[in-house]
C-alpha cells in the first residue's frame, strides 16, 4: 500500500490478477481497511486504460469463515465459489445489495473466491465449469451449503488419517522420541514429520535436549546447503554440537556393542544378576552409570531434527526451511509459524505435542499433510483431563480415531538390554533428565519451557476453558514432560533465592551512602597509612600529628573565649 501511495514508477494499469492468500489471516490481522484501499487503487488505474481487460480477483482461504465472507462482499462482484475437495465451481449470489449498486458504475471484473480445506492449489478450466453445469442442483446446494453456509465445518482429504492419543503428561516427552525413532529413524521409509509445540521456548528446549543425536550430514546440509562455502571451510566451522557428538563417540568407542548380549524376559531376575556381576567385575558405579547413560546415547544417535520459530535470525530460517525440505526423513520441530503460508513437500506425519487453540488451527496443522493426493498421519496428543476436546472436534466434523499410549512405545526398536517398550521408556526418561540436571543450558532451556508452557496453557479462549484449565494440571508430571527431576517447588525456592539475593545486593548500595559507611572507610584508610610494610608509619603519625594540632588550636581558641567572657 505504500508503494500504490508514494512510488510514482509503479504501473497498476497492466495487473490482470488479484490473489489474496489467507485470507482468513487478513481479516484477523485487522488488514480489511488495507484491502479496500489495494482494490479502489486497482480500480482506479484500470479505469484510465482499456477495460475490455478484465482483472480477476481471488481469495484463496482454508477456512471460509464470516469475516471472509464480508470480504468477499466488499471486494468481489459476481463471484465463483471453486471447492478443491469436490472439484466443482459454482456461482454464488453476493447478498450485499449496497455493494452491487455501488459497482454499476464500476469497470466490470471476472472475480472467484477459492477455498481448500487441505490448502492446495487447484487449476480451473472451462471443462470443468461446464461439466458442473449439469449437476443435480441438490447436490450442489448441499455442498455450497456445507461450505459458506455452515463455517463450522470442514472438508478434510479422504487420504489423510487423524488420531489421537491420551498421554500423562508426565509421558509426553518418551512417547515423542518414540514416535520420532519409530517413525523417521529407520532408513528404508522415507517419512518426514512435523511436531508442533505452544511456544518457541519449547522448540529451544528441544533444540538443546536433542543437539548431541542429530546425524552429522543432516547437520553439514544446514549449514552448508545454501552458503558458497567448500567442505574444508564448513568442518573448520564446527558447531559446539557436532563436537559434542565426536567427544560423545570417542567416548564409546570403547563400550560394547549391545547386540552382544540377548535379554531374555521370561528370566527376567536372573539376567539382571548377571548384569549387575559384569558391571561389579569391570569398574566403578559412577563408570557403569556413564556406559548405560553412553548406551542410550548411542540408541537415540542418527535423529536427522531441524527446528523452526519466530524468534529466529531470517538466515537461520533460511537454512533450517531449505535443509528440512531437501531430507526425506527429516523432523521439524516448530510453533505455528509453520502451520501456514509454507512449502512443505512429501510430508507424512503430523504430531501435535499440544492441542491448539481453536479447530481452525487444528484444521491448518494437520493440513500440512496428505497433500496434492498423497497419504497423511495426524497424531494429537491429549491429557487425560482433555479427553473433552475430540467432543469440541466431532461438532466440526472432524472425527480423529484413539490410539493407546502404548502403542506409540511400541514403535521405536527395542534395546536390547530392555525388557520390553515400558522398560526402554524409562531408561530414556532417566538418561535425559541426568542430561538436564548436569547440562547448565540444557536446565536453564527446560526450566525456561516449563515455565512457558504453563503460561501459554492458560491462554487458551474462554470457549475451551472447561477442556484446558491450569488447575487440572500436575505441575510435577509437566516437570518431567520436560526432563526436570526436580519438583516445581525447588524452582519456586530457586527464584526466591534470586530475589533475596537481588535484595541483600540493593541494601548493600544504600548502606554504601550512609555515614557511618564513610566513617568505617576513614577508619580503614587511615589503618592502611599506618600498616604500609613499605613505609615506616610517618604518615599515619603525621595525619595524626595534624589532627591533634587542630584540636589543640580549637581548644585554645574556646580558652581565650571563656576569658574574655569573664573579664
Amino acid at each position: 500500500l505504500d508503494h500504490i501511495n508514494t512510488t510514482k514508477a509503479l504501473d497498476l494499469k497492466s495487473i490482470r490478477w488479484l490473489v489474496l492468500d489467507e485470507a482468513d489471516r487478513l481479516m484477523d490481522a485487522g488488514f480489511e481497511h488495507s484491502v479496500n484501499e489495494i482494490v479502489s487503487a486497482l480500480d482506479t488505474a484500470r479505469s484510465k486504460t482499456n477495460k475490455s481487460k478484465r482483472r480477476i480477483n481471488v481469495l484463496v482461504s482454508a477456512t471460509l469463515t464470516d469475516s471472509v465472507k464480508q470480504l468477499a462482499t466488499t471486494i468481489l462482484s459476481q463471484p465463483l465459489f471453486v471447492d478443491a475437495t469436490a472439484h466443482t465451481i459454482t456461482r454464488i449470489a453476493v447478498a450485499n445489495s449496497s455493494k452491487q449498486s455501488s459497482n454499476k458504475n464500476a469497470p466490470t471484473s471476472s472475480t472467484s473466491t477459492t477455498t481448500s480445506s487441505s490448502a492446495a492449489n487447484t487449476n480451473t478450466s472451462s471443462s470443468e465449469h461446464s461439466q458442473t453445469q449439469h449437476e443435480d442442483k441438490e447436490t450442489k446446494r448441499s455442498r455450497r451449503g456445507d461450505a459458506l453456509t455452515q463455517s463450522s465445518k470442514w472438508d478434510i482429504p479422504t487420504s489423510l488419517h487423524q488420531t489421537y492419543a491420551v498421554v500423562p503428561c508426565k509421558q509426553r516427552l518418551v512417547c515423542l522420541v518414540a514416535a520420532m525413532k519409530g517413525i523417521c529413524g529407520s532408513k528404508a521409509e522415507a517419512n518426514k514429520m512435523i511436531v508442533f509445540v505452544s511456544s518457541r521456548l519449547e522448540v529451544e528446549f528441544y533444540q538443546a535436549l536433542f543437539s548431541p543425536y542429530i546425524d552429522e550430514t543432516s547437520l553439514f546440509s544446514t549449514a552448508g546447503t545454501h552458503s558458497f562455502q567448500t567442505k574444508a571451510t564448513v568442518s573448520r566451522k564446527l558447531t559446539k554440537q557436532q563436537r559434542d557428538v565426536s567427544h560423545l563417540q570417542e567416548q564409546l568407542a570403547s563400550v560394547p556393542r549391545f547386540g552382544h548380549t540377548h535379554f531374555n524376559s521370561t528370566n527376567a531376575s536372573q539376567t539382571h544378576e548377571n548384569e549387575s556381576d559384569d558391571d561389579n567385575d569391570s569398574g566403578t558405579k559412577e563408570e557403569q552409570t556413564n556406559r548405560k547413560g553412553g548406551q542410550i546415547a548411542v540408541y537415540l544417535q542418527g535423529l536427522r531434527v531441524y527446528f523452526l520459530h519466530g524468534g529466529m535470525a531470517q538466515v537461520e530460517r533460511v537454512k533450517s526451511y531449505a535443509a528440512y525440505g531437501k531430507d526425506p526423513r527429516g523432523i521439524l520441530i516448530c510453533t505455528d509459524v509453520a502451520a501456514r503460508g509454507l512449502d512443505l513437500p512429501k510430508v507424512t506425519h503430523i504430531v501435535q505435542m499440544s492441542a491448539p487453540a481453536s479447530v481452525e488451527d487444528y484444521v491448518h496443522r494437520i493440513g500440512r499433510t496428505a497433500r496434492v493426493g498423497r497419504k497423511g498421519t495426524s497424531m494429537l496428543f491429549l491429557m487425560p483431563s482433555e479427553k473433552d476436546f475430540i467432543d469440541v472436534l466431532h461438532k466440526k466434523s472432524l472425527k480423529p480415531v484413539e490410539e493407546k499410549a502404548s502403542s506409540l512405545l511400541s514403535l521405536m526398536p527395542l534395546h536390547p538390554r530392555a525388557r520390553d517398550h515400558r522398560d526402554l521408556a524409562v531408561k530414556i526418561q532417566l538418561h535425559l533428565e541426568k542430561r538436564v540436571t548436569h547440562e547448565a543450558k540444557t536446565g536453564e532451556a527446560a526450566r525456561k519451557a516449563y515455565s512457558s508452557f504453563i503460561r501459554a496453557y492458560a491462554t487458551y479462549p474462554s470457549s475451551l476453558k472447561h477442556v484446558f484449565h491450569v488447575s487440572a494440571l500436575h505441575f510435577g508430571h509437566v516437570a518431567k514432560s520436560f526432563a526436570l527431576a526436580e519438583p516445581p517447588t525447588q524452582l519456586a525456592a530457586q527464584a526466591e533465592n534470586a530475589r533475596n539475593k537481588k535484595r541483600e545486593q540493593k541494601r548493600k548500595q544504600k548502606e554504601k551512602q550512609s555515614v557511618q559507611y564513610r566513617m568505617k572507610q576513614g577508619a580503614r584508610r587511615a589503618l592502611g597509612l599506618a600498616t604500609d610494610e613499605f613505609g615506616s608509619g610517618d604518615a599515619y603519625f603525621a595525619t595524626k600529628r595534624t589532627h591533634n594540632n587542630n584540636s589543640s588550636s580549637k581548644s585554645e581558641k574556646t580558652l581565650k573565649r571563656s576569658k574574655r567572657t569573664n573579664k
